[in-house]
C-alpha cells in the first residue's frame, strides 16, 4: 500500500520561490496553510514552519545543496513540490 497525498492546491495556487534557493523559501498559497515542511532526500525533516496564514518562509541557508520536498498543508489537504537547495 502506498502513500496518498491528497492534492487540494492546484498548481497555480502554491507558489514556491526562489527556486533554486540559497537563503530562504518563501511559500504562498491560495487558501490558509496549517504547516508547510521541508524533507530531505531521504524523508527527513529538516525544517518546519505553522504559518497559519498564506505566506510562508523557511530558512535554507546551511542546509546541503539537493534536492528536497516542500510539503504544504492546508485545511483541504496538501501537496508536495521538489525545490532544489544551492
Amino acid at each position: 500500500m502506498g502513500l496518498k497525498v491528497k492534492e487540494t492546491c492546484s498548481d497555480s495556487s502554491v507558489k514556491v520561490f526562489p527556486n533554486p534557493a540559497s537563503d530562504r523559501i518563501s511559500v504562498e498559497c491560495g487558501t490558509e496553510m496549517r504547516r508547510v515542511t521541508l524533507c530531505n532526500a531521504l524523508g527527513q525533516q529538516v525544517r518546519c514552519v505553522v504559518p497559519e496564514t498564506i505566506h510562508a518562509e523557511l530558512q535554507v541557508a546551511g542546509l546541503p545543496r539537493g534536492l528536497y520536498l516542500l510539503k504544504v498543508e492546508t485545511a483541504a489537504g496538501s501537496t508536495v513540490r521538489k525545490v532544489v537547495v544551492r
